[in-house]
């Protein structure tokens, strides 16, 4: 005998005259394996697996979920992100970052480009979200995400100690020179 699931299940009768039958129910092996990550991150949940196992053991093959396909504009992605990046107003490295608009490139490919390591991996953490909002709202599963770390040009030497700052506030600006000679000022760090 089966059960709705498709496990099934064994009478087993006692030799005592005074005990009901009991049913046992076994498993397949199949039915027993842990969840797939991936068919979790495409939305395939556990009841539509068991719909198609149950339709393979029954020889009908199930078709493959439809996928979305919607074509957008780098214009309707523009006037979504300012949305998605209001989550996270509260953490302001991330949300200056994030205020960069992202780029389209062809086959729905968005490059987000940040201005170190760290964003980057923290962009990244939030890659799975990320595309799960652009391809929700722009009803398109073909939308794929990627942070690139974006090259900078070292032409200004950063100013690091509080007497590199000093020397970089008289060049910009020689009364700050004519002022510290006169009252006879010297930067004591």
């Amino acid at each position: 005998m089966t059960t709705k699931s498709g496990a099934e299940t064994t009478k087993v009768t006692s030799t005592k005259p005074s005990e009901r039958p009991k049913n046992i129910i076994t498993k397949k092996a199949k039915d027993l394996a842990t969840p797939s990550i991936s068919k979790a991150l495409s939305g395939e949940t556990k009841s539509e697996e068991a719909k198609k196992n149950t339709s393979e053991d029954n020889g009908v093959v199930a078709e493959p979920d439809s996928k979305l396909n919607n074509h957008f504009t780098e214009n309707e992605l523009h006037s979504l992100w300012p949305v998605f990046i209001e989550r996270y107003a509260d953490q302001v490295h991330l949300y200056n970052t994030l205020k960069a608009l992202p780029i389209l490139e062809n086959d729905y490919l968005v490059v987000i480009s940040v201005e170190n390591s760290v964003l980057q991996e923290k962009t990244r953490l939030l890659k799975p979200e990320i595309i799960g909002y652009l391809r929700r709202e722009l009803k398109n599963d073909l939308i794929d995400v990627r942070v690139d770390l974006e090259e900078r040009e070292e032409s200004e030497v950063k100013i690091i100690t509080d007497e590199q700052k000093l020397k970089a506030m008289m060049q910009k600006n020689p009364t700050l020179l004519l002022f510290k000679n006169k009252f006879n000022l010297d930067y004591s760090g």
